[in-house]
């Protein structure tokens, strides 16, 4: 299951590795956000990859502390004096701050906003999990309003162990009305958020929403301790305190970077013989060990600039150094496929290690770093292959 390239939504800043004194010194934005929500994501191999992304933070950093609503970002984007990226980050464009699940919200804010009392504007973290893509939202909410609007809909009260939650719709399922011409057209909050609210479970600040009971009552059992969360495992803690600081970011299997899996998410098969060409360009390539654990995230400096954070989880702590390097000769060198320029502008590596094993981290800035869901989790990820090298 590979969640990152539609879902889409890192304590430390590194220092550069060999030439070059790394980047700047900064206060680093907490991972406790992240952190918390990995306790309600199931350590399971069902939902051993997800997505997160910190999207009022990221609003609050670019300058729009007060769009605290979809009528202020309205207003807002009607300054014509705003730059290109400023506009960008009032919509919440760069770098996978948004998921297929928020986008769709954002289709129907006011609808949502109208009818459950959640306000888009206002969501403080987001992680997105699972081949089915359940949801964690922590966004303010009150429980009175969310109820009876959840009742309006036609929400069911179930329970699961004795902890409420509210259904609507079989699994996977869509509530429809039929037209006069007999189409079935999906209707309520159906009508832009497909199956992806059929469940919903709340707690204090934070929503759950999931398209099927299996999958919302797995959550159930990790969030009150009946079954172990991911946030239990060490590679998954180290990688998310490793990546940070961050607005958005992925922890993936790193089979997403073997060479059959690329090509296939590429498609057509004929892009096979596109990829050899362009591995062909690159002789001093030397093989990447393969990681426990892929992290990818994004950051946005304060002047300004993008960036794009790797890393690579190994239980063995002398492995990283190694292959920081290798990720440093790679990014350095790398020509974008798509865009025929260099894919970073700048680029920074360190290894950083814990008892529990270490981590390989790259920071990729300026240059494509900004269009990562769109470069780095489609083909550009050629860079990072595991197990495919140029022909010696």
């Amino acid at each position: 299951m590979l969640v990152g390239a539609s879902t889409i939504a890192l304590l430390i800043l590194l220092a550069a590795c060999g030439g070059g004194g790394g980047p700047p010194e900064q206060v680093p934005p907490t991972t406790e956000g992240v952190l918390a929500l990995m306790a309600y994501v199931p350590n399971s191999p069902q939902y051993s990859e997800f997505c997160f992304s910190s999207p009022r933070r990221f609003l609050d950093d670019a300058g729009f502390q007060n769009v605290r609503t979809f009528e202020d970002a309205t207003e807002a984007a009607k300054d014509e004096s705003l730059s290109s990226k400023d506009r960008e980050a009032l919509l919440l464009v760069p770098a996978g701050v948004q998921s297929t699940f928020t986008r769709r919200w954002a289709m129907s804010t006011l609808r949502i906003r109208d009818r459950l009392g959640l306000n888009f504007f206002e969501i403080e973290e987001f992680l997105s999990a699972g081949p089915d893509h359940f949801d964690l939202v922590q966004v303010p909410f009150d429980k009175t309003t969310l109820v009876a609007g959840l009742d309006d809909e036609g929400y069911a009260l179930e329970e699961h162990g004795g902890i409420p939650f509210y259904a609507i719709a079989p699994d996977f399922d869509v509530i429809t009305t039929r037209t006069a011409e007999g189409y079935n057209v999906p209707t309520g909050l159906a009508e832009f958020m497909a199956d992806s609210m059929n469940r919903v479970w709340f707690s204090d600040r934070l929503l759950v929403f999931a398209p099927a009971t299996q999958i919302v009552t797995d959550v159930i059992d990790a969030a009150s301790g009946r079954a172990e969360s991911i946030s239990s495992r060490p590679d998954y803690r180290r990688s998310i305190e490793g990546l940070s600081p961050f607005y958005a970011g992925c922890l993936l299997d790193p089979g997403y970077l073997d060479f059959e899996s690329f090509v296939q998410r590429l498609q057509p098969d004929s892009r096979r013989h596109v990829i050899d060409e362009v591995l062909s360009r690159y002789p001093q390539w030397s093989p990447l060990e393969r990681p426990i654990l892929l992290a990818l995230g994004y950051y946005r400096q304060g002047d300004g600039r993008d960036t794009f954070k790797i890393g690579f989880w190994y239980a063995d702590k002398g492995k990283a150094k190694a292959n920081a390097s290798e990720l440093e000769k790679r990014l350095k060198q790398y020509q974008s496929m798509s865009a025929d320029k260099p894919l970073c502008g700048e680029v920074y590596v360190k290894s950083r290690t814990w008892s529990e094993g270490s981590l390989a981290l790259a920071e990729c800035r300026d240059g494509l770093a900004g269009q990562w869901v769109g470069q780095f989790l489609s083909e550009e990820l050629i860079v990072l292959l595991m197990d495919r090298l140029p022909e010696q």
